[in-house]
């Protein structure tokens, strides 16, 4: 999985790039672009990536991407359509941003560069953002406004989260970039089983000690903690959508790449504020806790 650079085509006919697709017939690659994006999925859940961390998403959930900020969805079983809405700051002029009224979205934007989530939006922000979409070209602009409007005043209730605190700092972005894509395809594909320390510096060519020096600083966290989180987000995706009783607590557990119940259990209610039943249970009667981070 290598992170791509999409070029974002915009033209004399349009500051901005409002689209659709079918998101169960598509895997999405790891990617970056130099705008902003705003996005969702309707259908169903899955996983998502935003720089080093993982986290679970959920139908309607609005997603508000920073520049240069590496992401992917990982669609699950299921029809679901994606949409996106691709800006850049000066999608509205220049200086637009900087004017007073609107510094509450300049410090959304601002904020932005960690990825910020808003679960359980309104169904009229995931509406609005559906209608951006379809609007004739001379209302797309203001419809686009209405909405950033939207999530900054959600987002100064504290209703947004954000996905990556820790940031992804970026020194070189050639090199930067294929080792984080080659250090989540090693989690990924090793979170199960051993996922060790030295196997991972050895796949980023670097010996132990470099290896822990530049994940810290490129993610702001260790490398274990990366591997717990992203079994953890797992293991929350399969005991959401697994129906109740089919798979035991247990066999979530070993399969998410946990040795020990009991660890497994302690760093589950740490991450997510209840045990892992606790949290079956609230997914079977439809209120999960969407706490990403």
């Amino acid at each position: 999985m290598q992170i791509s650079i999409e070029q974002i085509n915009l033209n004399a006919h349009r500051s901005f790039k409002a689209y659709e697709y079918d998101f169960a017939s598509q895997d999405q690659t790891f990617h970056a672009h130099d705008e902003f994006e705003l996005a969702t999925v309707i259908g169903t859940g899955g996983l998502l990536y935003c720089g080093a961390e993982t986290t679970l998403f959920s139908s309607g959930d609005i997603f508000l991407f920073g520049r240069r900020l590496p992401h992917r969805f990982i669609r699950q079983p299921g029809d679901s359509t994606a949409r996106v809405i691709q800006f850049r700051m000066d999608a509205f002029g220049e200086g637009f941003f900087g004017l007073p009224e609107n510094l509450p979205i300049r410090t959304l934007l601002d904020r932005s560069a960690q990825g910020l989530a808003f679960p359980s939006v309104s169904i009229q922000d995931t509406g609005r953002l559906a209608a951006v979409i379809q609007a004739g070209t001379s209302r797309r602009l203001p419809g686009l406004l209405l909405l950033l409007a939207d999530l900054s005043d959600s987002a100064g209730r504290g209703e947004a989260l954000t996905l990556s605190p820790g940031g992804t700092v970026f020194s070189s972005r050639g090199v930067d970039e294929e080792r984080l894509s080659r250090l989540q395809d090693f989690i990924e594909s090793e979170h199960a089983g051993d996922a060790s320390l030295d196997a991972a510096a050895e796949t980023l060519a670097l010996t132990r000690t470099s290896f822990c020096r530049y994940v810290k600083r490129i993610t702001g966290r260790t490398f274990t903690e990366l591997v717990n989180d992203y079994r953890l987000t797992v293991a929350a995706m399969m005991l959401r959508d697994i129906g109740a009783g089919a798979v035991s607590v247990a066999a979530v557990s070993g399969d998410a790449g946990f040795g020990s119940l009991s660890h497994f259990n302690a760093r589950f209610k740490e991450r997510f504020g209840i045990t892992p039943m606790e949290y079956r249970e609230a997914a079977a009667a439809g209120e999960v806790n969407k706490k990403l981070d």
